[in-house]
């Protein structure tokens, strides 16, 4: 699974969970290349800096696993719950001074949704850079290069998605390693990203910041495999939300 997400799936997603008003925006329909133009040769991950393929992000976020994964989405707010089939592919699209950058396409029911997102590695770790589905300011690292148990970072993230502009807030922490099932299969050595923080409308300044609590774990070599989600008002549960992947009917 790739996270736009964030490392906790992306600010878009979370704030479609906490925001049952918010639309969807239309996607970007880009002018196509004409038949007649020259293929642009694939680049080649040889070009990588060796120091940054070896890193801990390359490995746990799956930057070398380019094959497409089947995702299942699961919000819930009490209630009743939205499910939302699709998938991601990742795919190496080049150095742009001298900093690898990954593209992960989003397909199904996620691809209105999520859309597109841009990273980029570097020697501090693995940086969401660019969303087709609207636009942020800020340092959104979604991985340090090295993720030591204990390791922690923050990202105080400005979104405008759909009309609305989100803030979003989170500490996270390399908690540890920890066995995790999926419906692909059992995995014992997932790595534990956790992290708090808080989600906020910036439209509605009357409005309390809604508390969020996530959970991710992350495979070697493959990326996350599973994700959960949690917004909260006032200290009860409003919404949440599980990604993860799922088997290719």
């Amino acid at each position: 699974m790739r996270p736009t997400t964030l490392i906790v799936l992306s600010a878009v997603g979370l704030c479609l969970v906490g925001c049952n008003d918010s639309k969807v925006p239309n996607a970007k329909v880009e002018p196509s290349a004409s038949s007649s133009a020259a293929p642009t040769p694939k680049p080649d991950v040889n070009s990588i800096p060796a120091n940054l393929k070896s890193s801990d992000a390359y490995a746990y976020f799956g930057l070398g696993n380019s094959k497409p994964i089947a995702l299942k989405m699961t919000q819930s707010d009490g209630k009743q719950n939205n499910v939302q089939l699709g998938g991601s592919e990742l795919t190496f699209v080049g150095l742009e001074n001298g900093k690898p950058r990954f593209e992960v396409n989003y397909t199904g029911d996620l691809s209105p949704l999520l859309g597109m997102t841009t990273y980029e590695l570097d020697e501090t770790g693995l940086h969401n850079v660019k969303m087709t589905k609207g636009e942020f300011t800020g340092d959104n690292l979604e991985m340090p290069l090295a993720t030591p148990v204990g390791k922690t970072w923050k990202t105080d993230v400005k979104y405008t998605y759909g009309g609305q502009e989100i803030r979003q807030i989170i500490a996270l922490k390399i908690a540890g390693k920890e066995t995790v099932k999926t419906e692909v299969g059992t995995y014992a050595d997932a790595m534990v990203v956790t992290g708090t923080g808080t989600i906020a409308d910036l439209g509605k300044p009357k409005d309390k910041p809604q508390d969020m609590v996530t959970k991710a774990w992350y495979v070697k070599d493959r990326g996350m495999v599973r994700q959960e989600i949690k917004l909260s008002k006032n200290g009860k549960l409003a919404t949440s939300m599980v990604i993860e992947e799922r088997k290719e009917k």
